[in-house]
């Protein structure tokens, strides 16, 4: 790792390779319907809790060479979305066309030129006769450097065959996604290694038009920036590092992170139980630390749980709160959090670290999912 000095923004931080997806829910024409995650391998896990879980939640993507844009993911496409979307436009990538602006549905004669990629996709069931049947599938794609919403009949493995310019698409406004920068939000430093950082993202997949908070996502990234500059002050092995947030002028695109090449779940397996024993300790010490400046984790389970060398780190705080708040949207990991809790509390953490535990101690023969 280089020295750091001066702020980093998109030109000089490039971004993306794999990144994990995250389901919740969009408009659909049943009020009764599931997501089912899809995600990909990325710093933590290829994490069905955010990568994890189902709300308004971060993507993690690595930093690359050259920047351009916010995710990355597999080449796929649909039909028609819900009828309940706001306007929305056929793709019709082969004609040049204008710039977007953030909020607006172009007209037909201002479609881009740029190819599209999917890159997030997830299942929706809808219950029958007591039954979760396949209701459609939801789409994120980019294009240039915009992100649109569109939604497919097709299952998710069928559509690395689809035509993109069958479909219909809704433009997500980026202030939906990048909050501002506020007070004591730091820029990352430009001279930071690009081999040795990790760059979190927002996930797109839980976007939903008609969100009465359309902002979530982007609160949920100024949440856990917040949550990050705390754990800057307060240094911890057994706790990520954190140098900054990415930013494109005043927005907040991403947090720049340690990178952790192992999961716990990688390694607990061919551990010995004197490594295990070890392996508990580490993430026992980095959640008493946490106590100790004040904050609860509130998602505690395998995918959050990294390895430096030999030293578990703990990893993703999106659900991360101060002792006594409210628990916020995004909420723990289902099998592994403390299912009434309300507010955060220390009994939450404690909850997970004893099925953190038994995980361990098992090689990871015993698990909650």
């Amino acid at each position: 790792m280089h020295d750091i000095s001066e702020p980093l923004s998109t030109d000089s931080l490039a971004s993306k390779s794999d990144q994990s997806q995250t389901a919740d829910d969009i408009p659909v024409p049943d009020d009764h319907v599931k997501m089912q995650n899809k995600q990909g391998d990325n710093n933590k896990e290829a994490s069905a809790p955010d990568s994890d879980n189902n709300h308004a939640e971060l993507q993690d993507v690595n930093l690359k060479r050259s920047h351009s844009g916010a995710f990355a993911g597999d080449d796929m496409s649909s039909s028609s979305p819900p009828s309940d979307l706001p306007p929305t436009r056929r793709a019709k990538l082969e004609q040049p066309s204008s710039a977007v602006v953030d909020g607006s549905t172009p007209a037909e004669s201002q479609e881009p030129k740029e190819e599209s990629q999917i890159v997030a996709h997830s299942e929706a069931f809808s219950e029958k006769d007591d039954d979760w049947l396949f209701d459609h599938t939801k789409i994120i794609l980019r294009i240039g450097n915009d992100y649109f919403a569109a939604s497919s009949q097709q299952r998710e493995s069928q559509l690395k065959n689809l035509d993109h310019s069958s479909l219909d698409l809704t433009l997500i406004p980026r202030d939906h996604y990048c909050p501002k920068f506020k007070e004591g939000i730091s820029k990352a430093p430009e001279t930071l290694s690009l081999d040795d950082v990790y760059l979190k993202q927002p996930s797109l997949i839980s976007w939903d038009a008609k969100d009465p908070n359309p902002t979530s996502i982007a609160d949920l990234v100024l949440q856990e920036a917040g949550i990050c500059e705390t754990l800057k002050k307060h240094p911890h092995p057994n706790i990520v590092r954190y140098f900054g947030c990415l930013g494109e002028g005043d927005k907040i695109t991403g947090l720049v992170l340690g990178k952790y090449t192992s999961k716990l779940s990688d390694k607990v397996a061919d551990s010995s139980p004197d490594q295990r024993v070890k392996l508990y300790e580490g993430v026992e010490r980095g959640v008493r630390h946490l106590h100790q400046i004040g904050l609860i984790h509130n998602d505690l389970n395998p995918a959050n749980i990294m390895l430096d060398g030999n030293i578990p780190v703990i990893i993703d705080f999106d659900s991360c709160r101060l002792q006594g708040e409210k628990m916020g949207v995004k909420r723990g990991t289902f099998g592994w959090e403390l299912e009434e809790a309300e507010l955060a509390a220390p009994e939450n953490d404690l909850h997970g670290l004893e099925k953190l535990k038994e995980y361990i101690v098992s090689g990871g023969k015993v698990t909650f999912d």
